[in-house]
């Protein structure tokens, strides 16, 4: 079967450029089971929804596979969808058009039920799923046999049963790396995932929540030696000397996990004292938790060549680590700050300055927290509708179903609201809003003007 996957045209607050991951996975798979798959990255391309469109008409596929990264930015994906749909069977093609992600997985119902053009959802981890799917339709067979997916049936929603985790991630072939060279070239970085999932159990995270709804293990790993191996094969085919590891959480839970980075960084230190200087040869990017840090651990890691940390701390009050069911400190917080800048390592911050339930005192707090471990508040990241560091609401977190059941959700799918219980929260945030909206358009301009 002729399959197209497809990373939709990017918002245009995003600027990073980044190889999509997970469908080098989808479509390495789907090849290796033996169909013709075309990776169509219109985010890289620069492309249009129409252009997108265009293409799909050219190539005729069987089935189209499109992923939703963002609940926030999910109305682009979707717009193409509706796009692909029309103009498909306009021209006379019966194709079907499935998509998958943390966002379509929990909004099943709303995508298949809209005007979308959607015919299913993976609803979870798709690298087997989309391969029975491909497989089903050009069989004829009834979808119901697929497991991980929902569908339309007529005037029904059908969900099938959860599939299960992929439970060996060594069993599978390694992305397929078509849009990688373009990547690098316009100054973006290669990806690698060494692990799935989390173990954490955060309450506003999307991640545990889409991994729970399946049987398996959460969290799993590759094997260190494949993670070297695709590593060495990335800087010998690419040139490739800087790496995003874009795993949930790089080190993993307890002794287990520990060993396994260790094991990775001291693979990665003796690989690079084959070269000349023995100097580390590739720089890696990676995310933990506030309680992953471990100096010896992250001394070792500095030398394998780990050189920036995206630490998830989340908040400076313990309140609001309680109510995030986070499982941390805020000593632990202040101490793996500490540790990172004592070994010189950089790092930036998942930081949550606001949620529903943050008192004025509370946002003080987490204020002179900022300023007591030296980080200003402009460099905490905000999503590309906010104004200020607040928490996102995404569907099936259990902060989402509280929020649902104290009758305080409001908002639209892609981008839930809520009011904040202390008024004076609601003005500061309120008051942030107004300026960000007036002072960004300026700087905007100055910048435009300085380049000149």
């Amino acid at each position: 079967m002729k399959v197209l996957l497809i990373n939709p045209p990017r918002h245009a607050s995003i600027t990073d450029t980044i190889e999509n991951l997970g469908l080098g996975y989808i479509a390495s798979g789907l090849r290796r089971a033996g169909h013709e798959v075309t990776l169509l990255d219109a985010s890289i391309e620069n492309l249009s929804i129409d252009a997108v469109v265009e293409r799909a008409l050219e190539g005729k596929p069987g089935l189209i596979g499109i992923s939703i990264l963002f609940q926030l930015l999910a109305e682009i994906p979707l717009n193409l969808t509706r796009s692909l749909k029309r103009s498909l069977k306009q021209a006379g093609l019966d194709v079907h058009i499935t998509t998958g992600g943390h966002f379509p997985t929990f909004a099943f119902q709303e995508i298949l039920n809209g005007d979308y053009g959607v015919d299913s959802v993976v609803r979870g981890e798709g690298d087997v799923t989309i391969i029975e799917l491909a497989r089903a339709l050009e069989e004829g067979r009834s979808l119901e046999t697929v497991s991980g997916l929902a569908y339309r049936e007529g005037e029904e929603i059908v969900p099938t049963a959860p599939r299960e985790l992929v439970p060996e991630l060594d069993s599978l072939q390694l992305p397929a790396r078509d849009w990688l060279a373009a990547v690098l070239r316009r100054g973006g970085k290669a990806c690698i995932s060494t692990s799935r999932g989390c173990y954490g159990n955060c309450s506003f995270c999307s991640i545990r929540a889409f991994y729970g709804l399946s049987p398996g293990r959460v969290w799993r790993a590759r094997s260190p030696e494949g993670v070297l191996e695709e590593m060495m094969m990335l800087a010998r085919d690419f040139g490739v000397d800087d790496m995003w590891v874009v795993d949930d959480t790089f080190i993993g839970p307890g002794r287990l996990g520990r060993e396994r980075a260790a094991r990775i960084a001291e693979l990665l230190i003796r690989e690079n004292a084959r070269g000349p200087g023995g100097k580390p040869g590739i720089a890696l990017r990676i995310s933990c938790r506030a309680d992953e840090v471990d100096r010896e651990l992250f001394a070792l890691l500095k030398r394998a060549g780990v050189k920036e940390v995206f630490l998830g701390i989340e908040s400076g009050v313990q309140r609001a680590l309680d109510i995030f069911n986070k499982g941390t400190t805020v000593e632990q917080n202040e101490r793996a700050i500490r540790t990172l800048r004592d070994l010189d390592v950089d790092f930036s911050l998942g930081f949550i300055l606001l949620h529903p339930y943050t008192t004025f005192e509370e946002l003080s707090e987490n204020l002179s927290f900022l300023r007591r471990v030296g980080y200003p508040l402009s460099r905490v990241p905000i999503s590309p509708t906010d104004y200020l560091p607040r928490l996102q609401v995404l569907v099936g977190t259990p902060i989402a179903e509280r929020l649902r059941q104290e009758g305080r959700l409001g908002g639209s799918l892609f981008d839930y609201a809520y009011e904040f219980d202390d008024p004076r929260v609601r003005v500061y945030y309120k008051t942030g809003a107004f300026l960000r909206r007036r002072i960004l358009p300026l700087q905007r301009a100055v910048r435009r003007l300085v380049r000149r």
